[in-house]
């Protein structure tokens, strides 16, 4: 009797799709979150390339030798009160101060950072820190010559 319900068993496959499926689906979830988190890290990263493109073409259109020259102050306000798709609460601004070049032409450097936070199920990670510098010329009337 034990051997010939051992039997039956063995040959029954019902439920079999249910038991695949509940093996499967943790997979894919976390698959799918991943995937998630990685086009976060992307907008986050376009993000950040934006807002030093907007900052860097703002020190460009003003003129050095002029008053209305923005500092590094006015510079982080005026690019976090811009929305980028970031949360200004994590993003960091740090600009040089007015640099010549070997040909005598002005510039500042602009660093950006911004910290993003995964949010993987029941895993904790570490945020993602992205960084960018660019470089912005900037005019001056009164320019030293090469």
């Amino acid at each position: 009797m034990t051997m010939r319900c051992l039997m039956s068993l063995i040959k029954n496959s019902r439920g079999a799709s249910a038991l695949e499926f509940a093996l499967v689906v943790p997979g894919l979830v976390f698959l799918l979150n991943g995937i998630a988190q990685l086009g976060i890290v992307y907008f986050a990263n376009a993000g950040l390339n934006d807002a030093l493109a907007a900052g860097s073409r703002y020190l460009t259109l003003h003129r050095y030798d002029k008053d209305d020259f923005p500092t590094a102050g006015e510079l982080e306000v005026w690019i976090k009160d811009r929305k980028w798709g970031l949360d200004p609460d994590n993003l960091t601004i740090s600009s040089t101060s007015v640099s010549t070049a070997a040909n005598g032409s002005r510039f500042v450097d602009i660093t950006m950072g911004y910290d993003v936070t995964l949010n993987f199920i029941f895993i904790d990670v570490d945020p993602i820190e992205l960084s960018q510098t660019r470089r912005a010329y900037i005019y001056a009337d009164s320019a030293p010559a090469a």
